[in-house]
């Protein structure tokens, strides 16, 4: 028995060779019905060598047969075999999806590329024909499962027989990998735990599908689809986005072989936006019908899906169809398609070092056809780097054997360990293939970009790529349209009410809210810090009556924007709301600016007056924010009892859209009254004279640095800043009167501005002030000033005595010289002149100390 095993040892390789199953089970049988019953000794040895070398005989024969096929093993290739199972659609069957065509030869390509670069093992493939039958591929994959040797992964194509095989895949241990399988219903983890796929699914049409009805303004779609669960999936997650979006599906007709009753009734309900959901043989009955039906022209857009070949609308004589190919073309034309990208867009390297043109340079020379008409031609790419994928996953799965002291060739189909970690490697399989990108999801689903292209003439123009990852469209604006015209969704005369954008109206809102916010905390600053000096020299009276006005003008925020999208003011109150916005703004005004313009006259008032010590009476100046009050209750009472404001509806001259048969009558609610303009014009003359006023008397303070009020200039600023934005808004406010979006927004912001650059420039130093020198630290600061005074009175008393002193002694030699004088007789003549150069250098010095007393005595007045 030694003797057969180290044969068999030896040739293990020709084992891993793809051996039909018939052969394997005729060598197996030989091999076992090898009757030792009547040898003994050496005779019995003799005949196992024989009978082992009569089976690897016949093993070898096989071998040589399948290298003719093409599916051949090196025998001198050393490495340790891994065996994948694959099942190709080689035909549409039923309708189905030919797409083996072109992916088998992909992922020939790729077992060879990377069988290059594995050092220790290599990938060997074993592949079947579904013909994109569910029930045929369910058989492949029973041949594939019980015929040796043992799989450790599966590749499958075509929806319909993935979903059999997935379904399948867990009760083996296997995992999935599918090349060409677009159904959302694969995305489902509890049915198909172990299933992965670098073809995106069905679902990420979708969104592309969703961002091209709004980019065209389509509202209403109708969906016409095949019966197969992928596409009644794909139906049943657009319908779920589409009113999500406030899209109407107006209509969803499904069909099973015939589709002519369906587009019959999709022309009945005048649907005029259609989403195709169907194989590529279907497609060609369809568009017969829909020729038939004249369901195209510039009424009408098809969506379909992208993966059918270029020519897909020529009949074939399998169709049994009674169109030709220029009327196929006809209906086809303009329609869109959506499809995953299948290539990548930059012409980087992946993994096996080719780029996107190379690879399909090379696939195309191993083609039996033009490319145009291969099926799976654009999947090929999917299906090259599915391989890769799975070498990746495979060669990850062998690093963590190893640290067990196992190897893949262990696995059995009830090995769980090692299933699992093949499938938390495939989880983390990530790298660049010439499809792109390669990555899984959650779900195990391929992300990847869609493509939208449209049949011009005889060619697909690429229009653009959607990322459904950053909602970004990119689009190259090369779409045509019979006509020049986008069609519409249906024809439409509607009446369109023109108002404030709901987002803008919400931002601007919680703009104001942070703006009533910061006015509260400065009068509760203004009331918790009363008793420091900053707050206590800065008349706070007036400026909580400034921040009163920026709290109501706020609250005038919220008025301005009404109406908005989606929230109306009732007929009945309309009156009343227009007033209600007028007087909002005027008694907010008067407020703030009113305080503002009364403190900065008290500084003017208290720097230029003759008399310095006249005692401030703040109240009077309060009386003149009160006149600014009774002014405006005047003028709004005499408005609303002699010309009240009522509701307008303005309308505007009908809008010609680009949809056919689509017209808007724009309509704009305003207030308005019989003399309207007359009191605007009111209002504006005694606001613009109190701007007028307060802008003088603000450039005639710049210089005054008032003791009195510490924010003076501050305040003078603050009425710059509002006068200038005043004298801007109020004609451009006229002027823009009917778009509400910029009128309001140009209000809203111009007060904003106002109200938060003047508590700014008031409130901001004192909060900084208060902040950095603490109350117990200004009482000290305080008391260090008067501490230096008293010592600087002390030193000026010490001098004072020092200097009298001096002053006293001059004095009395002062007296003694003249006393000397006045008693000496001078009589001998160089006596005199002795005595004179002496008196004369006594009376020089008394001079100076005389002139030094008197400036002793001014100096002693003072500080007395």
């Amino acid at each position: 028995m030694s003797a057969t095993s180290a044969i068999l040892t030896e040739f293990s390789p020709l084992l891993d060779a793809n051996v039909p199953i018939q052969s394997v089970r005729k060598q197996t049988a030989f091999t076992l019905n090898c009757s030792f019953t009547n040898s003994t000794g050496k005779g019995k040895e003799r005949q196992m060598k024989a009978c082992a070398l009569c089976c690897l005989s016949m093993l070898l024969t096989s071998t040589a047969a399948l290298k003719v096929a093409g599916n051949a093993v090196d025998v001198l290739d050393k490495r340790l075999p891994v065996h994948i199972g694959a099942v190709f659609p080689m035909s549409a069957g039923m309708g189905g999806w030919p797409g083996g065509e072109g992916c088998l030869p992909a992922a020939t390509m790729a077992l060879e590329d990377v069988n290059k670069l594995l050092p220790n093992v290599r990938l060997v493939m074993y592949w079947e024909d579904s013909q994109c039958q569910p029930g045929l591929g369910a058989k492949r994959l029973y041949e594939l499962l019980y015929t040796l040797p043992t799989k450790v992964m599966l590749l499958s194509g075509c929806s319909l027989v993935t979903t059999v095989i997935g379904e399948a895949a867990p009760v083996w241990n296997l995992i999935l990998l599918a090349y060409g399988a677009s159904s959302p219903a694969l995305s489902d983890r509890n049915r198909f735990p172990t299933l992965f796929r670098t073809h995106p699914s069905a679902t990420i049409h979708n969104p592309t599908r969703i961002k091209l009805f709004k980019k065209f303004g389509w509202k209403k779609i109708a969906i016409l689809q095949s019966v197969e669960e992928v596409f009644s999936s794909t139906e049943d997650d657009l319908e779920k986005s589409c009113e999500a979006n406030n899209i109407q599906v107006i209509s969803v007709q499904s069909f099973f072989g015939d589709p002519a009753p369906a587009v019959r009734s999709l022309k009945r309900q005048d649907a005029r936006i259609i989403v195709g959901l169907f194989y590529e043989k279907e497609a060609r009955k369809v568009f017969c019908e829909v020729y038939k039906q004249k369901l195209f022209s510039r009424r009408y857009i098809w969506f379909l899906i992208g993966w059918y070949p270029d020519d897909w609308y020529v009949p074939t004589s399998e169709d049994n169809i009674n169109c030709t190919a220029e009327e196929m073309k006809e209906a086809a034309q303009y329609h869109f398609t959506t499809e995953a990208l299948m290539h990548s867009q930059d012409e980087t390297s992946g993994v096996s070092g080719m780029n996107s043109a190379e690879f399909v340079k090379r696939l195309s020379s191993k083609l039996q056809k033009p490319s145009n008409v291969t099926g799976g031609f654009p999947e090929a790419p999917l299906a090259y780097d599915a391989i890769w994928a799975a070498a990746f996953a495979i060669n990850c799965t062998m690093d963590k054997l190893n640290k067990r002291n196992k190897t893949i060739s262990e696995f059995n189909y009830e090995d769980v360990d090692t299933a699992n970690d093949m499938l938390a490697c495939m989880k983390q399989t990530m790298f660049r293939g010439v499809s792109g990108d390669v990555m899984f999801s959650e779900k195990g689903d391929r992300i990847a970009l869609t493509q939208v292209e449209q049949l011009q003439g005889d060619n697909y123009i690429v229009m653009g790529y959607y990322d459904y990852r950053s909602d970004n469209l990119t689009w190259y604006n090369k779409e045509q349209f019979i006509g020049g015209k986008v069609p519409p969704d249906e024809t439409i005369v509607q009446e369109q009410w023109i108002c404030v954008s709901r987002t803008l109206y919400i931002i601007f809102c919680w703009i104001g809210i942070i703006g009533l916010a910061c006015s509260l905390s400065c009068l509760v600053f203004n009331f918790c810090f009363h008793c420091r000096k900053i707050i206590r020299e800065s008349y706070p009276q007036f400026n909580n009556i400034m921040l009163v006005g920026f709290i109501i003008l706020m609250f005038s925020i919220f008025l301005f924007g009404l109406p908005v999208d989606g929230m109306s003011i009732p007929e009945g109150s309309f009156s009343s709301f227009c007033h209600a916005q007028v007087a909002i703004v005027m008694y907010g005004f008067s407020c703030s600016f009113g305080a503002m313009l009364s403190k900065v006259l008290m500084t003017h008032r208290l720097e230029t007056m003759a008399i310095k010590n006249w005692e401030i009476q703040p109240w009077k100046f309060h009386a003149a924010i009160g006149f600014f009050l009774v002014i405006d209750t005047v003028l709004m009472t005499v408005w609303i009892l002699s010309d009240p404001l009522q509701r307008s509806v303005e309308v505007f001259d009908i809008i010609e859209l680009l949809e056919e048969n689509v017209v808007l009558r724009p309509l704009m609610e305003h207030c308005k009254s019989q003399n309207q303009e007359l009191w605007i014009g009111l209002i504006y003359s005694y606001k613009g004279i109190s701007l007028c006023f307060g802008l003088f008397l603000a450039y005639e303070s710049r210089k005054i640095k008032s003791k009195y009020v510490n924010d003076s200039r501050s305040v003078c600023l603050a009425i710059y800043n509002v006068a200038v934005l005043c004298f801007i808004t109020a004609p451009v406010e006229i002027i823009i009167l009917s778009r509400p979006d910029s009128s309001f927004s140009f209000f809203a912001i111009t007060l904003l501005l106002c109200t938060f650059i003047a508590m700014g420039l008031i409130f901001i130093p004192k909060v900084r002030y208060v902040a950095k020198v603490p109350e117990h630290a200004e009482e000290q600061l305080i008391s260090d000033v008067r501490c230096t005074a008293k010592e600087r009175l002390n030193a000026l008393g010490v001098e004072n005595a020092r200097l009298r002193g001096q002053v006293i002694d001059e004095e009395r030699k002062r007296d003694d010289l003249r006393h000397y004088l006045e008693h000496k007789l001078l009589s001998d003549e160089d006596f005199g002149q002795l005595f004179d150069a002496k008196v004369l250098h006594r009376l020089n010095k008394w001079t100076m100390w005389n002139t030094e007393y008197k400036v002793f005595r001014k100096n002693d007045k003072i500080f007395s």
